[in-house]
C-alpha cells in the first residue's frame, strides 16, 4: 500500500472515495454528513488548509482520509 498527500486537483477522486465509503450509511439515524459533501465543498476545504491522504494498492486508489492540523 502506498499513501500519498493529495492536492486540490484530485478533489473529485477524494469525493468519489468518500461517497463510496459512506454510501452504506445513507439511511442511518442520524445520517452521515459525508454524503452531503460535493466536489466543490471538498475543493473549498482543501483550499482553506484542510489536508488529505490517498491510499493506493497496485496504483488503484482504495481509501482516503481528510484532516486538519491544529496547534492545540
Amino acid at each position: 500500500m502506498v499513501i500519498n498527500s493529495a492536492a486540490i486537483s484530485v478533489a473529485t477522486l477524494i469525493h468519489e472515495l468518500m461517497i463510496e465509503a459512506f454510501i452504506e450509511y445513507k439511511n442511518e439515524i442520524p445520517p452521515t454528513s459525508a454524503l452531503d459533501e460535493t466536489v466543490q465543498s471538498v475543493s473549498d476545504a482543501l483550499e482553506k488548509g484542510e489536508k488529505a491522504l490517498i491510499a493506493s494498492e497496485e496504483n488503484k486508489p482504495v481509501g482516503m482520509v481528510r484532516f486538519q492540523l491544529k496547534n492545540d
